[in-house]
């Protein structure tokens, strides 16, 4: 049977696969929103792995049995598994920089207390701040050089910068909101499969699938107006003790 045209698919009774698409859509524009929150916690190189390979895992295993395990699964599931330990490696880690970060916040914190009941300056490396010039003492100068890379003054100069505060936080939520990121992104592959091919069999008889290009269009849509909605409803209230905003803010900044 002929399919029909963009246009007419609009209008026929194919609610079934449209939600499906549309589901689609709504699953990834909540997987984008929450991977903006976990790369301010565990950071670029913990996130996109971890959820990049649960997108993969989880993803490929559902279409594989939507399709009919139609692909070879000697060939498939190696690959995926390789996936499946890049997760387990990313979240390994997550927990060494978590610990490490907080070893060094702990000692930071221990050094400056010594520093004050012994009336003294720190000169340690890793200080936020450093005096120099002591020769020009008299004249009030003072310069300041960044904190090394890494350290704890580091870490506390960037949380200062940071839009999103996260030291004293428990290092779970960033990778929970990386994992719920990386399911939200495995499902919206499936949703567009069920779109357009009906395995589970929703349309009416007679009712043809949703060409690819239909599909697509409910799928943008809905990811749009989701993104869009909770974009700005986080704008005004935010999360996390983020800034609230607004958005002529946005579009002027």
């Amino acid at each position: 049977m002929e399919r029909p045209n963009f246009l007419s698919q609009l209008s026929q009774d194919n609610w079934p696969s449209v939600l499906f698409a549309m589901a689609g859509g709504v699953v990834l524009s909540l997987g984008n929103l929450a991977t903006q929150y976990a790369l301010a916690f565990v950071g670029l190189s913990v996130t996109e792995v971890v959820s990049a390979s649960i997108t993969v895992v989880i993803g490929t295993t559902v279409n594989y049995y939507l399709d009919d395990k139609i692909n070879k699964a000697e060939i498939l599931f190696p690959g995926v598994g390789c996936f499946l330990i890049a997760v387990f490696l990313g979240s390994g880690v997550h927990a060494s920089n978590a610990a490490d970060n907080k070893a060094k916040l702990e000692s930071y914190s221990n050094e400056s207390k010594d520093d004050i009941r012994g009336d003294s300056i720190t000169d340690s490396k890793q200080a936020y701040t450093k005096r120099l010039g002591e020769n020009d003492a008299e004249k009030g100068v003072k310069a300041t050089e960044k904190a090394k890379f890494g350290t704890a003054s580091f870490l506390i100069d960037l949380e200062k910068r940071r839009a999103i505060n996260i030291l004293g936080r428990s290092s779970i939520v960033g990778l929970a909101l990386t994992f719920f990121a990386g399911a939200c992104f495995s499902l919206f592959s499936p949703a567009f499969n069920l779109a357009t091919n009906d395995q589970w069999h929703t349309l009416k008889d007679g009712v043809p699938h949703l060409k690819v290009y239909t599909a697509f269009f409910y799928f943008s849509v809905s990811c749009f107006v989701v993104g869009w909605i909770l974009n700005l409803i986080f704008l005004y209230r935010p999360i996390l003790n983020a800034p609230k905003s607004s958005l002529k803010a946005y579009l002027t900044d």
